[in-house]
């Protein structure tokens, strides 16, 4: 991930858990699309795939637990974490992991 990945992701967490804390539940759902948004422009690569991992034991897990209690090979999300896999059922599993691994969105105790 690029720097400019990174100041990205920085700014779309502030502005997400700042507008979180004032909003009904309609809009904040409205914000949490943005968020998605913002998962889908993270450029995949070798920098990503070790975020992910770095953000799961952060929290006190790893990928492969995820994986396994997911259902997902993990070979699969390595795949499309580092992007040798890129179609559209790629993305989708790059954005629910890059969720869940604490990295963007919010779901990280430690942003």
């Amino acid at each position: 991930m690029s720097n400019m990945d990174n100041q990205k992701i920085k700014q779309v967490k502030t502005k997400i858990m700042t507008e979180l804390l004032n909003l009904n539940t309609t809009e904040a759902k409205c914000v949490l699309s943005h968020v998605s948004q913002a998962i889908q422009q993270i450029a995949p690569g070798k920098e990503l795939y070790n975020k992910v991992k770095a953000g799961f034991i952060i929290k006190g897990t790893t990928l492969g637990a995820w994986c396994r209690r997911s259902g997902v090979k993990q070979q699969n999300v390595m795949s499309c974490l580092i992007g040798t896999w890129d179609g559209p059922k790629a993305k989708m599993l790059r954005a629910k992991v890059i969720q869940e691994s604490g990295i963007v969105g919010g779901n990280d105790e430690n942003s």
